[in-house]
């Protein structure tokens, strides 16, 4: 049986006294009216007395005789159990909500030394991104080891009760109307002791933690200060290869082709310029002639008929210009070919500088390769 239960009965047995006494009192300073009743305020002050003697420590007892309460384990983010020297803050997370309820504390934490280790330093409660409210409380460590040591945050208890802050019930009115908010609340607190009925009250219990605390300056090697059962360092992060090593080979493969098809676009668009275009045609034509075999100046008229759309002669090398005006850069070594040309086959002298048709040729198949379409 505990104390509270023991205490109960002889608490019970003074509050009767002390009501039957001030009854005695009351009706002694207290008139009769003239219907037979007394005033109103007795009965008041009889119910707020006997509703205040019926209790233990503030208290209505249960028809068991102990106070109905629910301890529940909470909900806590610890702090990381190494790193710390002295003087660090550690912090302490607890949710407050439990089976699915928002719970308030009565009173903060206050400020104090919980241990040899650690001072309480702030309480205060905060709401994350999730719109949860935590009790965030911060420790302090007070002492340096002389050696790496594990020292243990203490358990504690948190009272609370269900719902947001400022949502529990408050006591109201004044003067006369407090005495008769207090007798209303004697009467309910005796028919509460009378029917076993008791608040359930909420604890929530915050486990304890093991945090290593280190010395500032190690006296000796990490054997001798303990420094050697260190937590190894934390391993990376595996990282997922398989999508990656298949994208890889996917552009790879893309890539190839492309490469693939700029090859063989580029070998059939030479080969192509090499059949088709005019000056093209006309160096094939020229790789086993002679700069002065009449051949190779034929193979160059018809390049520059091909290119003009028609027969070009001295007197038309403006239509030809007209046509192909990124010619216009070798005008004056056409008209020269042109002129020597007219020489080779229908005679009437020769020139004093000859032009090389093969040369010429190659210029020109130059400036046909930079603006092929």
């Amino acid at each position: 049986m505990t104390p509270a239960a023991r205490t109960t009965p002889m608490t019970r047995m003074m509050g009767a006294m002390c009501v039957m006494r001030v009854s005695r009192v009351l009706r002694a300073m207290c008139p009769v009216r003239a219907g037979g009743g007394r005033p109103q305020l007795s009965g008041l002050v009889l119910a707020a007395l006997f509703a205040t003697t019926v209790t233990s420590n503030g208290q209505a007892p249960p028809a068991g005789g102990s106070m109905a309460h629910a301890l529940v384990r909470a909900v806590a983010e610890q702090p990381r159990p190494y790193g710390y020297f002295v003087g660090d803050l550690v912090t302490q997370r607890i949710l407050l909500k439990a089976e699915g309820r928002d719970l308030a504390p009565l009173t903060l934490p206050p400020v104090e030394r919980v241990s040899v280790w650690f001072e309480r330093r702030r309480a205060a409660i905060e709401t994350d991104s999730a719109l949860r409210r935590w009790l965030v409380v911060d420790y302090q460590v007070l002492n340096a080891p002389q050696k790496l040591t594990a020292v243990t945050l203490p358990a504690w208890e948190l009272a609370v009760r269900p719902g947001a802050p400022g949502s529990g019930a408050a006591g109201t009115g004044a003067g006369d109307t407090g005495v008769a908010n207090a007798g209303a609340a004697g009467v309910a607190g005796a028919r509460a002791a009378n029917t076993g009925a008791a608040p359930r009250a909420v604890v929530l219990k915050i486990p304890a933690t093991l945090i290593n605390v280190a010395p500032l300056s190690p006296p000796g090697s990490p054997a001798q200060v303990g420094a050697g059962d260190l937590r190894p360092d934390r391993p990376p992060p595996v990282i997922v290869t398989a999508p990656i090593k298949s994208a890889m080979s996917f552009w790879s493969g893309a890539l190839g082709l492309t490469l693939i098809a700029w090859l063989a676009w580029w070998l059939w668009r030479n080969t192509r310029s090499v059949a088709t275009q005019p000056f093209a045609r006309a160096l094939r034509e020229m790789r086993q002639l002679d700069d002065r075999e009449p051949q190779a100046w034929q193979a160059m008229h018809r390049a520059f008929d091909r290119t003009a759309g028609r027969v070009i002669q001295t007197s038309t090398l403006p239509a030809l210009f007209h046509r192909a005006p990124h010619l216009g850069t070798l005008r004056v070594p056409i008209e020269k070919f042109f002129l020597q040309s007219s020489v080779l086959f229908f005679g009437g002298g020769s020139s004093a500088e000859p032009i090389s048709p093969r040369e010429l040729c190659i210029e020109l198949r130059r400036i046909e390769r930079r603006h092929e379409r």
